[in-house]
This record gives structure tokens, C-alpha cells and sequence, in this order.
């Protein structure tokens, strides 16, 4: 038996005997191929090859179960294709610490005095942050001592988001920390008032869990696999609606009880996801395989 994370060579779906089982996280250059550069579209449809019907597929949700078995139906054996949710790591949790948080902010150049949103992806199109960063802007002309903090790696066309943050003239209120290492991030998550996610497309969204883990609300895409992930735990948005996403975020700034019921909802719902039950569940699809 073997298990890959990811697409494998053509030569290794071939051989024989061995059970193939192979996780999907999504097919996100098949359903939004302008999102990506041409030679990822490519490397992604060569990896494509390596799937046939014997293969046992897992999937990290039902959204992207349901694109698998559409984009791939000539493909695959949708009796062998399973959906497992994945979880966040067990040192996502909230952390009340006030001199832990306060040092966190200056770790990362957030004033004491200021409250912050936060983001953690990719700078990439599918991310939409561009949508985000518009509903910041007008978050912040009307709300004082807010800052937006986005965390993550350059990706495909970063340069055009560094260029909306200055035409919008939010270059003083948006931190783009680049890469953060990982023991930082439940702090960064504990201290922020709102995580902000109107992402177009994702095969699961591990980032608004682990916002949630640490009780964060969240503000999230109504597309795609989040809905399964967050449950009535957030507030959605049309990812292209700027003008809602502001409004969600001014919701969450301006009501300490929906935020704390939201922050409530959020460790509730995220606690339902572990690594533990994956593994479970991973181990009982082996089981069924040999049935």
C-alpha cells in the first residue's frame, strides 16, 4: 500500500499490486485557471496523468469531492473516492496572556494602542486580497487605530497588490510581515479582532480554523469547501462584495457581544476537527479498501 500527499508520476499509479491511495486537496487550475500562471497550469494537468480508476482517492472535503468527480469523472472510480477532513495542529489555541499578546504587536510593528484584522495566505490572485484590502479601506476611514496585518509569502502578481495598497492610500495601515514562523501564529491569531478570508477557492481552509482554534472571528468566503469548515461559527461574504465584507468587519469592531459570541462559536466548532479522528478516519478508509 501506498499513500502519496500530492499527484504522483505516471510510472507509480502503474504498479502492480501495490494499492494506490492518493489525497486530493483541489483542483483549483482546473476550475479557475486564470488564477494561475500558464507553466502551473501545465505541471498541474502532466500531474493529472498519473490518476485512473484503480487509484483510491481522498479528498479533504465534500467541495472538493464534488469537483473530483466532475472534473475527473472519465477518471476516477467514484467508489474509491472518500472525503476525510484534515484539522488544525493541537498548539492553536487561545491564549489571554496580555504581555504575550502585547509582545507579539511589537514583534511584528502593530502599536500598542492599535486593534488589527488579519489574513494568512499566499499573495496571490486566488486569495482575493484584493477585495479585502478595499474593504479595509473603508473600514479604516471610519474607524481609528486600525491596522490590517497580512501574513504570508510573495506569490504569482504580489507586485499588484503592494501597488492597490498605495493607490488606496492604506500604505500606513496595512503590515505585510512575509513569511512568520509557525510557534508566532497563535499569538498573531489571539490578539487580532477579526481574521479576514474571502478567498474565491479552497480545497479545505485550514487558516480560518486555526483562527477559530484561538477564538478569533472570522469573516469568510461563502464559496467553495469554508462553509463545511466554519459552519455557523462566522460571518460570510460574497467574495467579490466589497461593501459587505466591510460591513461584516464593522460588525465584529463595533459589537463586543457578537464578537464574543462569535470567538465562542469558533472554539466550539474548530474543537469538532482533529488529527486524531483523521487519522481514524484515514485508517478505517484502509480497512474498507481490503473489504
Amino acid at each position: 500500500m501506498l499513500h502519496l500527499p500530492w499527484f504522483i508520476d505516471k510510472s507509480l499509479s502503474q504498479l502492480r499490486n501495490v494499492k494506490i491511495f492518493l489525497t486530493i486537496h483541489d483542483l483549483l487550475p482546473l476550475r479557475f485557471p486564470n488564477l494561475f500562471s500558464y507553466s502551473n497550469r501545465e505541471s498541474f494537468l502532466r500531474n493529472l496523468r498519473s490518476i485512473n480508476d484503480k487509484i483510491w482517492i481522498h479528498c479533504v472535503s465534500n467541495s472538493t469531492r464534488n469537483d473530483v468527480l466532475e472534473l475527473l469523472k472519465k477518471k476516477v472510480n467514484p467508489d474509491r473516492v472518500f472525503v476525510v477532513p484534515l484539522a488544525a495542529s493541537n498548539h492553536f489555541r487561545r491564549i489571554v496572556n496580555r504581555s504575550v499578546l502585547e509582545e507579539i504587536k511589537g514583534k511584528y510593528g502593530i502599536p500598542s494602542n492599535a486593534q488589527y484584522l488579519l489574513s494568512i495566505c499566499t499573495l496571490e490572485p486566488r486569495k482575493n486580497l484584493v477585495s479585502a484590502l478595499r474593504a479595509f479601506s473603508i473600514v479604516a476611514q471610519k474607524k481609528d487605530h486600525i491596522k490590517f496585518l497580512l501574513v504570508g509569502t510573495k506569490g504569482w502578481h504580489y507586485k499588484k497588490i503592494f501597488k492597490l495598497v498605495q493607490d488606496l492610500g492604506i500604505g500606513n495601515d496595512v503590515i505585510f510581515t512575509g513569511y512568520v514562523l509557525d510557534e508566532d501564529l497563535p499569538a498573531l491569531y489571539s490578539a487580532a479582532m477579526c481574521f479576514v478570508y474571502p478567498s474565491y477557492y479552497e480545497g479545505f481552509g485550514l487558516p480560518p480554523l486555526e483562527a477559530m482554534s484561538c477564538g478569533v472571528p472570522v469573516v469568510v468566503s461563502n464559496r467553495a469547501s469554508l462553509p463545511e469548515v466554519v459552519g455557523n461559527a462566522g460571518l460570510y461574504v460574497d467574495p467579490d462584495d466589497v461593501e459587505g465584507i466591510a460591513k461584516s468587519i464593522t460588525r465584529i469592531l463595533n459589537n463586543d457581544c457578537l464578537r464574543k459570541e462569535l470567538s465562542e462559536k469558533a472554539m466550539k466548532r474548530a474543537s469538532l476537527f482533529s488529527w486524531e479522528k483523521t487519522v481514524r478516519d484515514i485508517i478505517a478508509m484502509y480497512r474498507l479498501s481490503r473489504s
